[in-house]
């Protein structure tokens, strides 16, 4: 699996088209006349790495309090669900 391109992602929004860029390289672009869902799958698409990198944190620290509590945290839906998310970002096998 290789990574994703690490940078700042950004969301730029034109009349004509909307892009997505990642330091100086675009890497999505929707060009003649974007529908608003166009647009909408855009900016989800921008805040991707900033997602997956805050579920990440919020995994752990809740996998962490589940532990404290003396439960298993490998049973917590909450945390397969989020962890599922988390290897299909990051094209891993997930259920």
């Amino acid at each position: 699996m290789s990574s994703y391109t690490k940078g700042e992602w950004r969301y730029v929004d034109g009349y004509l088209d909307c892009e997505v860029w990642v330091n100086n390289r675009m890497v999505l672009s929707y060009p003649r006349h974007p529908t608003e869902e166009d647009r909408a799958n855009a900016r989800l698409f921008s805040a991707a790495p900033d997602l997956l990198q805050a579920l990440m944190i919020v995994t752990s620290d809740l996998a962490y309090a589940i532990d404290l509590d003396g439960d298993n945290p490998n049973d917590d839906p909450r945390i397969k669900k989020a962890r599922s998310a988390i290897q299909k970002a990051l094209g891993e096998k997930h259920e």
